[in-house]
């Protein structure tokens, strides 16, 4: 059954309420539907909560709304950093670090979640090989990132986010180019898998230094916008943006190499190069 178009989920403003029919609209207005897989990053943050629903409800309207797309593949992020937090990851039950809406996802029926104790996602559809994961690197060759690299017909959307609180790809393509102010670091842990078997296991994850400071410039996704890669709309007291994974990878790679310091508050050469790795409490990739 369609979620009825005007059930009130937001308020913002001088009383005024962002309705379903407004997220669809919003999701319609950025192209949400126009590819194959969809990477959601998400942020309810587009106004007061209606008190009337409880958070369960909300999210089952979100996830109604954005299935109704009819796009063949779902994807959501729900990332731990088991290692970098010191804990051990059980595909099955580790929840996500990633916000109420994510680890709402993460425990429905339907969802199948990748088995990386750092950067897991859960997918929902049809392309369920994006999830095998080869090799130990949780950003380079092998990763969930590798493989929507690879894939034709993906598509980000930023909800209720932005690329620069959101950037993931970023760090998977600093990865691809190697970029001096990030370094390999080995992580260690215990992993669980859908049958229960546990094994030793062995991360990477392209850190950066620690005194470096990224910065994605407000100018770079306003450039995007600019030429029309990314689409933009207004819901309630936030936005929804969108661009495809090739217009996204493309424009940070050129960014990247006309100026390596282009996402650093800084340039790199400012402080010195300390590999010193601050576990627990670890929510992003540092």
């Amino acid at each position: 059954m369609s979620v009825d178009g005007n059930i009130k989920l937001f308020r913002y403003g001088e009383n005024q309420w962002v309705t379903a029919d407004d997220v669809r609209k919003a999701l319609s207005d950025v192209n949400a539907a126009d590819c194959k897989v969809l990477f959601l990053h998400t942020e309810l943050n587009f106004g007061v909560k209606n008190p009337e629903l409880k958070r369960k409800e909300l999210c089952d309207i979100l996830f109604q709304i954005i299935m109704e797309l009819g796009v063949e593949t779902v994807i959501f992020p729900t990332f731990t950093f088991s290692y970098g937090n010191e804990e051990d990851f059980d595909v099955r039950t580790t929840p996500t670090k990633m916000g109420m809406f994510n680890e709402y996802v993460r425990k429905l029926p339907d969802a199948k979640r990748s088995v990386d104790p750092m950067m897991s996602v859960v997918l929902f559809g049809k392309e369920k090989g994006l999830l095998n994961i080869s090799g130990e690197k949780s950003l380079g060759e092998g990763s969930i990132f590798d493989n929507l690299h690879k894939t034709e017909g993906v598509r980000f959307l930023f909800f209720g986010t932005s690329l620069g609180m959101c950037g993931t790809h970023m760090h998977y393509v600093e990865e691809q180019l190697r970029v001096p102010y990030r370094y390999d670091m080995d992580f260690y842990g215990h992993v669980t898998d859908y049958d229960g078997n546990t094994k030793d296991d062995h991360r990477i994850l392209y850190v950066k230094y620690r005194d470096i400071l990224p910065a994605v410039p407000p100018s770079f996704e306003q450039m995007l916008i600019a030429k029309k890669l990314m689409t933009e709309a207004s819901l309630g007291a936030n936005k929804v943006y969108s661009i495809t994974e090739v217009d996204m990878y493309r424009e940070l790679v050129e960014a990247l190499k006309k100026d390596v310091n282009v996402f650093l508050a800084e340039p790199y050469t400012t402080h010195p190069f300390v590999k010193d790795y601050h576990y627990g409490n670890v929510t992003t990739v540092q």
